[in-house]
């Protein structure tokens, strides 16, 4: 992504250049990492595209665990920022129990405490950037 952004600043490249962006561990979109910093890129464009002038890439955002960045009392807080900073339409999530435990199986650490939880008015703590109601989320 380094490159990316290197490119993006030295104008060899426009945003509007490419169709799919893919950010994997895509939690790092914080602050001034080079994710953040391409995402401001990604806005200053968004702003654009307003008046009909640009065109955006779809940003697909990946990642094991979103963490809580330093949001350990309100850990919301931390996925509504990263899902402001990705432009974020839905969250996905493992559904499958199959697949629930298949992941479970490599966990490193197993925590009683962990849940599916309902994000109540996570849309409209995200109106300005968020189409779709992000159901759950896993802690």
């Amino acid at each position: 992504m380094q490159l990316f952004l290197n490119a993006l600043d030295a104008k060899e490249m426009q945003m509007s250049d490419i169709d799919m962006l893919i950010m994997d561990e895509c939690h790092h979109t914080v602050q001034n990492h080079p994710y953040n910093v391409i995402m401001s890129a990604y806005y200053a464009v968004r702003r654009e595209q307003q008046s009909g002038a640009a065109q955006l890439p779809q940003i697909i955002g990946l990642t094991a665990s979103l963490g809580v960045g330093d949001c350990t009392e309100y850990p919301q807080l931390h996925y509504v920022r990263i899902c402001a900073n990705l432009d974020c339409e839905c969250i996905t999530y493992v559904q499958d129990p199959e697949n629930v435990n298949e992941l479970l199986r490599y966990l490193l650490f197993r925590f009683s405490n962990c849940r599916l939880i309902r994000i109540g008015g996570l849309k409209t703590k995200m109106s300005h950037c968020c189409t779709h109601d992000a159901d759950f989320l896993q802690l």
